[in-house]
């Protein structure tokens, strides 16, 4: 059910130099779906600035919920995060909010596929997809500036190591910040020996790389390709 509320800023992690995971406690229990998302009210001069922030936290606790945030210099909501004293704020919310949640992704191949700060949702569907009885291959696709912008590489690799349904792939679109090890690029360049056909495919991240990626996918001949799209400019 969507509701309105407060929630309290309980903790910051910094993920990269520019995105942090904020920890929220709402003051009314928050029960989602994976893939959800709330929308944030931030006070200002001119009156309450809204946002919507995917949730990238575990579902399985309604009594806290995380939203990862990209810092934007001169933004009206993303500075306030930043600021030294957020912990013990409290925020308006709405929420949860979303159709292209995890109860849509029924397939036995599932894709997650996020770009930049847009892996926050992925961190999300990932935690409930690996372990759902129905899953027989998923793949983790993510694209990234650079290695420093890597945000929840450790827990993708994880998934990865310890299940061999998952398989992960990483992409960094800045050449000069990479090693040879690295793919550079970006995702949609790097789908060698990756089968879509009958597959779910979440994607997550800004138009025109989410565009790029289904533009790919069907000049590779891959057919009943069921999407969800959560794009942003």
């Amino acid at each position: 059910m969507i509701t309105r509320t407060t929630a309290r800023i309980h903790s910051v992690t910094d993920l990269s130099p520019t995105a942090r995971e904020i920890v929220f406690v709402p003051e009314t229990p928050l029960t989602f779906l994976a893939g959800a998302f709330v929308n944030i009210f931030i006070p200002s001069e001119d009156g309450p600035k809204r946002r919507a922030y995917s949730i990238s936290s575990d579902p399985s606790d309604a009594t806290t919920f995380a939203l990862s945030i990209r810092r934007v210099i001169g933004g009206e909501v993303s500075p306030f995060f930043w600021q030294p004293d957020v912990i013990g704020k409290t925020i308006d919310i709405m929420g949860p909010l979303g159709m292209n949640t995890v109860d849509k992704l029924t397939r036995p191949r599932v894709s997650l596929v996020g770009f930049d700060i847009g892996v926050s949702v992925i961190k999300s569907l990932a935690h409930h997809l690996s372990t759902a009885p129905h899953v027989e291959e998923l793949i983790i696709l993510t694209g990234h500036r650079n290695q420093t912008e890597h945000l929840y590489k450790d827990m993708f690799e994880d998934l990865a190591q310890n299940d061999p349904r998952i398989s992960v792939r990483t992409a960094f679109s800045d050449p000069h910040a990479t090693d040879d090890a690295t793919r550079k690029g970006y995702v949609h360049e790097h789908l060698d020996g990756l089968t879509f056909d009958g597959s779910d495919v979440y994607l997550c991240g800004a138009d025109v790389p989410c565009e790029l990626f289904q533009k790919t996918v069907a000049a590779l001949g891959a057919t009943d390709v069921r999407y969800s799209i959560e794009s942003f400019h």
